[in-house]
């Protein structure tokens, strides 16, 4: 696109060339109209999103969220579990060492 802006003079930049710059950058969708993979419906797209679909969308987001949340928390839990058996088994050692201590004597 800057290319195509380079080869006019600048104030011959109008809007109306910038945009048609923009098209042949583009494609033949060019400029404002662009595809959407998103969680809206086909129905929805141009349209104030019904109180319907807001609720769909918040359900899958929050369902996603608890998804990644409870994912967080097994390995957070998992890595106190080790730690937590690590330090029981060092603690175990000391007693054992003591107590072989005190039965040497």
């Amino acid at each position: 696109m800057n290319t195509l802006l380079e080869n006019v003079p600048e104030e011959e930049h109008t809007v109306e060339y910038k945009d048609s710059c923009f098209s042949r950058v583009m494609g033949e969708d060019g400029h404002g109209c662009l595809h959407t993979w998103g969680l809206m419906k086909k129905k929805d797209l141009n349209l104030q999103p019904s109180q319907e679909a807001v609720e769909s969308i918040l359900t899958q987001l929050r369902e996603e969220m608890q998804s990644q949340f409870d994912i967080q928390i097994a390995e957070m839990k998992a890595q106190v579990e080790a730690q937590m058996e690590k330090k029981m088994a060092c603690l175990q050692q000391e007693v054992r060492a003591h107590l072989e201590l005190v039965a040497a004597h």
